[in-house]
């Protein structure tokens, strides 16, 4: 195949609805989603837990250039719902 389909592949791989979607994600829903992925590739497991994920980003925000998060809190944590109030 010449240069034109290689090109033509390049351009099918990077359009599709999955990537648009992660292109359009916010740098902090980028972070989480890497997170996860490091997650599951350091455990080698198909599912992860929050917590483990949660702390990865907390972490790397001050790593990425944006403010660190110290509020950042599951809905299932029992102080969410009173600090949101």
């Amino acid at each position: 195949p010449g240069a034109k389909a290689v090109d033509e592949a390049f351009k099918e791989l990077f359009s599709s609805p999955k990537i648009d979607t992660i292109r359009d994600c916010t740098d902090l829903e980028k972070s989480l989603l890497e997170q996860v992925i490091s997650e599951l590739n350091r455990t080698g497991s198909e599912e992860t837990s929050y917590g483990p994920v949660q702390a990865n980003v907390l972490s790397c925000c001050g790593y990425d250039g944006m403010a660190r998060l110290t509020n950042w809190r599951h809905k299932h944590d029992q102080n969410y719902f009173a600090d949101s109030v």
